[in-house]
């Protein structure tokens, strides 16, 4: 790490074992943490380590794990030919494009170990699906039951193949191929059926109330026979920190996973969300995301992973989450589904053939090319953004719909939140806006007191214990932020904090309490380890209700935020605060 941020030069062990193990140290260091299956590969010219892009196709991934099988990276391949995705991956590794290029290819990160032959045991002797990847082109593998039934299949190329078997059996082939952990086929009363929990990434729940939520009918339908409510608020201004706040329960201050700058690995003991569902016995999975959380561990406890990166729309995802519903409708699954389209486009990423038909040709020909963070608030961008958010709730009204048709109300539980809100509605912008953390939260399903609109303040924190309280993983860690809201027998917030820690900028924290939104925002900026000088700051005082740009002057409330402030000031990593 202070290679990374100091240079200089270094010397290299002269143990072989010693030096793989070092350069492989050196290129996780360097590569940014939010794209995984990517690293950088070292090698050594003139003396000197040098560095070069690399995809980890076809390899187990180093990243954390949870005392499992690490994650094989395949490609996911639902449709098209045998070969054909694994083929175009492999092309692109040997070429050494850049990630970007890889933007339409879907990776398949699966808990798998890599063999030429294992015996595979049956557990009690229920049924179970075996995943297994080829390494080779059309692999022929060998699998036979041990009074010799069975036969030959082929796989393919860095694809993952499932089997359904009622038995012990031998599984062998003349190259290596990888063998996924067996997923037992069996339905507990103590589980739900289905957990879901979708990912509505960007969605401003602040102008979706603005707007009377004529964007989203499917999502207030559905949720309506449930618990919504009107005043989460995200833990942080941008997807890295708050997703990692979500899995794990504790705010950036605590876990530390701040920024993409650099590498920050969650200690095995802070056990994440999908590592307690692992324990209570859930298939584990990621059907559609980023991958951000896998490096940090954030994302540890999932049997498997599908993974690509900027766009993740919900008609894929919620085709693909329909499958897994019914592929292993034999097990209690828990599911991720992240939905990007709510999220802020920036020029990279082609806005809907809707929206280009339909603005005047200077929106369409002068975007914006700001980071997503701070698009401003344009006419083009609100437009397409809202067009964004009309097409996810259409396609999400579709699951609700199968989820509706093939379960009843007590063998599932769906949560629907968002990791922050967006800038693109806010003419005075401010990271930490109303707009910009004003988050989605709401819960439906057996045991979720229906028809309730809590007015209760919220945090992203708080899906951790939730979560925990409907499918019962203790969540009373002493290192966790989150906290079960009066409306589900726990208690009710007096305050909710939001940050941005954000290496090279200034710390900005708001607090927000019933009456009141405090700002506060340092003059220095914060340093790479996420401290930051806060013996010069500005701190002012809005109502909380309305536009919130509304500045009050109230000396007693004013000294009770900075008395917080200062109180806090070693947990919130801020110096020298007075």
């Amino acid at each position: 790490m202070l290679l990374k941020k100091n240079g200089g030069d270094c010397q290299l062990p002269k143990d072989p074992a010693r030096r793989e193990k070092w350069l492989r140290g050196i290129g996780y260091t360097y590569a940014n943490p939010r794209f995984a299956p990517f690293t950088k590969s070292v090698y050594i010219e003139d003396g000197q380590p040098k560095l070069k892009m690399d995809c980890i196709l076809g390899q187990q991934l180093r990243a954390e794990t949870d005392g499992r099988p690490g994650y094989y990276v395949g490609v996911h391949n639902p449709l098209y030919p045998c070969e054909m995705r694994g083929f175009l991956a492999t092309l692109c590794q040997q070429l050494n494009v850049d990630k970007n290029r890889y933007q339409g290819m879907t990776f398949d990160l699966m808990r798998a170990q890599s063999c030429q032959e294992a015996d595979v045991q049956a557990t009690g002797g229920r049924a179970y699906i075996q995943p297994v990847a080829g390494s080779d082109a059309l692999q022929k593998v060998q699998i036979h039951r041990p009074d010799g039934s069975g036969g030959e299949a082929v796989l393919a190329l860095h694809e993952t193949s499932f089997f359904r078997l009622d038995s012990s059996v031998h599984i062998s082939s003349k190259q290596p191929f990888w063998l996924g952990t067996p997923i037992l086929l069996q339905h507990s009363e103590k589980r739900r059926r289905v957990v879901l929990n979708i990912l509505t990434d960007g969605l401003s729940w602040g102008e979706q109330k603005d707007e009377d939520f004529e964007n989203v009918p499917n999502i207030m339908e559905f949720f309506s026979r449930g618990t919504i409510f009107d005043n989460a608020y995200s833990g942080s201004e941008f997807t890295y920190p708050s997703v990692a706040t979500i899995e794990t329960g504790m705010l950036p201050h605590h876990s530390q996973i701040i920024s993409d700058e650099d590498h920050v690995r969650l200690e095995p003991e802070r056990l994440t969300m999908a590592e307690q569902m692992h324990r209570l016995g859930y298939y584990c999975i990621h059907t559609q995301g980023d991958s951000e959380g896998i490096y940090s561990g954030a994302l540890r406890g999932y049997d498997r992973i599908l993974t690509n990166h900027f766009v993740q729309p919900a008609f894929i995802g919620v085709e693909r989450t329909i499958r897994q519903l019914e592929a292993l409708d034999e097990t209690d699954q828990f599911i991720f589904l992240h939905c990007f389209d709510p999220h802020p486009f920036t020029m990279q990423i082609q806005c809907p053939e809707t929206m280009q038909t339909k603005l005047l040709l200077e929106e369409r020909c002068n975007q914006d090319d700001a980071p997503s963070v701070i698009l401003k608030a344009t006419h083009r961008n609100q437009e397409v953004n809202r067009q964004n958010i009309r097409d996810m709730d259409r396609q999400l009204g579709q699951l609700f719909q199968y989820l509706e048709e093939h379960y009843d109300e007590d063998e599932y539980l769906v949560c629907l939140y968002s990791d922050h809100g967006n800038s693109v509605y806010s003419e005075k912008p401010w990271l930490l806006s109303r707009l910009h953390s004003n988050s989605a939260l709401m819960l439906r399903g057996g045991g979720v007191p229906p028809y309730q609109r809590p007015t209760e303040l919220m945090s992203t924190a708080d899906i951790y214990p939730i979560l925990g309280h409907f499918c019962g993983y203790p969540a009373d860690a002493p290192w966790l932020d989150g906290n079960l809201p009066e409306v589900f027998g726990g208690r009710r917030r007096e305050m909710v904090i939001s940050q941005s820690i954000f290496p090279g900028q200034t710390r900005k924290i708001c607090l927000r309490t019933e009456r009141y939104a405090c700002r506060f925002e340092t003059e220095a900026f914060t340093r790479d380890d996420g401290t930051v000088d806060a013996s010069s700051y500005s701190l002012r005082l809005f109502r909380r209700e309305g536009a919130e740009d509304e500045e009050v002057h109230d000396a007693a409330a004013e000294n009770r935020f900075r008395r917080y402030l200062v109180d806090h000031a070693d947990e919130l990593m801020l110096k020298h605060m007075k």
